[in-house]
C-alpha cells in the first residue's frame, strides 16, 4: 500500500496539529527503513525518531 502525496500532506499536517496536545501512537508492520517508500512524498525535513523537546 502506498499513500499518494495529498494523503501524506494530511497526516502530516494532522500530526502537526497533535504535536505537543495528544499523544499518537502508530504502529506498522513495516521496519522503519521501509517507511520511506510507504510514504512516496516523505517530507525531508521529518525527525520522526528525534527525542522530545
Amino acid at each position: 500500500m502506498e499513500l499518494e502525496a495529498a494523503q501524506v500532506a494530511h497526516f502530516f499536517t494532522l500530526m502537526h496539529k497533535r504535536h505537543k496536545k495528544k499523544t499518537t501512537l502508530i504502529t506498522s508492520n513495516l521496519g522503519f527503513g521501509q517507511w520511506g517508500s510507504f510514504f512516496k512524498e516523505f517530507p525531508s525535513d521529518c525527525r520522526i525518531n528525534r527525542p522530545p523537546d
